[in-house]
């Protein structure tokens, strides 16, 4: 099976400094970012179909252990269908 796309998703619970790590100290370009009430996320391009994105807490949340969960991967096919 090929995957068009790896997605590694993170929960992070300092959103700045994450960023700061994967984009200026790894050198990640950005694909895309947003602030939503959910809280904030950024994509980053990671080389060869993989992308790394991170997930801020939502406002008000003021330790990790609130974050549903901490790690999610994400694998996508071109014809699903014809996969499963």
């Amino acid at each position: 099976m090929e995957f068009a796309e790896i997605r590694l998703i993170l929960d992070v619970a300092d959103f700045a400094a994450s960023v700061h790590f994967y984009r200026d100290l790894l050198g990640l370009q950005p694909v895309s970012s947003w602030e939503k009430e959910e809280g904030p996320g950024i994509i980053l391009k990671a080389g060869g179909g993989r992308t790394i994105e991170l997930f801020g807490p939502p406002p008000g949340a003021s330790h990790p252990a609130q974050l549903t969960t901490a790690v999610k991967l994400g694998l996508q096919v071109e014809d699903l269908d014809a996969v499963y």
